[in-house]
């Protein structure tokens, strides 16, 4: 290097950067391919995004909402003809997911759901709300169909139930008159019988006009809906004059159908009586009245009066002692 002149060595120089530029401008255009190749897409036209079937390759399939999903379920269970699970759905939907564009659709089902509950009434309110929140949804041209309808069951009902009332009088009166016939010769003979106040929770022994003794009892609650049958049943504790068919002592409860029905279970399939039997819910005594109504007890031995039994009546452990001291098969008993 010493004999090449200044000129030289600075001409070298000049060079040398030259080729070092040239080696970078390589050196990023490899990077920028490699990062390509690494699955960093440039940004691209929109035709060079789709493929030949114009499809977009890089959008992704939107997932279905949650609300959404819920109602779906909701259908699958009312189409299945489970009505209170559907339901369920549909208020929750609601509930949760306020804005949701299924809310109205699922006001509108939880009407329906009421129908076929066999609940025209709260249907009837249900329908009236909707209609007062939506103007312009699908179905309200039939929710005010539905409405319609209700309202004239409604107006049916009442009337038929203006006639049972007078009907109800009616019988009543001939009830009273009945009944002093019958309780004449109680009075004469001196004999105690049993009178059940159904209004009042209240059993009393008397004799004659006196009353001897008075205890709270339980009574029948009336319809009952049996989740088995999806219908109604009657568990009203009749009223009328019966007498005391015979008494038993520890008695065995066995369990009719409607018991596991009630609950909303299956019948066990080939029961046997001794299947049936649940010995000690009826207490120590039990006193027949006939068509399978009758005193008994509870299994505690205490009772809190009210109207929630399947038609017999339920006494405290010592007021049914009482009862069956005092009473006898033949002995006569008045409810009203």
């Amino acid at each position: 290097m010493r004999g090449l002149g200044k000129n030289n060595r600075l001409g070298i120089s000049i060079a040398a950067v030259g080729l070092v530029l040239a080696m970078g401008v390589v050196f990023g255009a490899d990077k920028k391919e490699n990062t390509q190749i690494a699955g960093h897409a440039p940004k691209e036209s929109g035709e060079a995004k789709k493929d030949k079937g114009g499809f977009n390759l890089w959008k992704k399939e939107k997932p279905v909402a949650e609300d959404e999903l819920l109602f779906q379920l909701a259908e699958s269970h009312y189409q299945g003809g489970e009505y209170e699970e559907a339901q369920r759905n549909y208020m929750e939907l609601i509930e949760n997911y306020p804005f949701s564009p299924r809310v109205n659709s699922a006001q509108f089902m939880i009407a329906k759901c009421y129908l076929n509950l066999d609940n025209p009434e709260q249907a009837l309110e249900e329908f009236k709300l909707y209609t007062m929140n939506n103007k312009m949804d699908s179905e309200l041209v039939e929710a005010h169909e539905w409405i319609q309808k209700l309202e004239r069951q409604r107006y049916n009902e009442e009337q038929q139930r203006a006639r049972h009332s007078m009907a109800e009088v009616l019988e009543d009166n001939f009830r009273l008159r009945e009944t002093q016939k019958w309780l004449q010769p109680a009075v004469n003979e001196e004999d105690a019988y049993l009178e059940l106040n159904l209004a009042d929770d209240l059993l009393m022994i008397k004799m004659g006009t006196q009353v001897l003794y008075s205890f709270p009892m339980v009574s029948g609650k009336g319809r009952t809906w049996i989740k088995g049958t999806k219908r109604y049943k009657d568990f009203s504790t009749p009223k009328g004059i019966r007498h005391i068919t015979y008494k038993e002592k520890n008695p065995v409860w066995y369990r009719p159908n409607w018991s596991w029905l009630e609950r909303g279970q299956e019948i066990p399939e080939n029961l046997k009586k001794e299947d049936r039997a649940v010995p000690g819910v009826l207490g120590k005594y039990r006193i027949n009245l006939g068509e399978g109504y009758a005193i008994h007890g509870t299994r505690s031995g205490r009772i809190k009066p009210g109207k929630y039994s399947h038609g017999c009546i339920r006494l405290n452990a010592r007021d049914l002692k009482k009862v069956w001291d005092m009473t006898e098969e033949g002995t006569r008993v008045f409810i009203y």
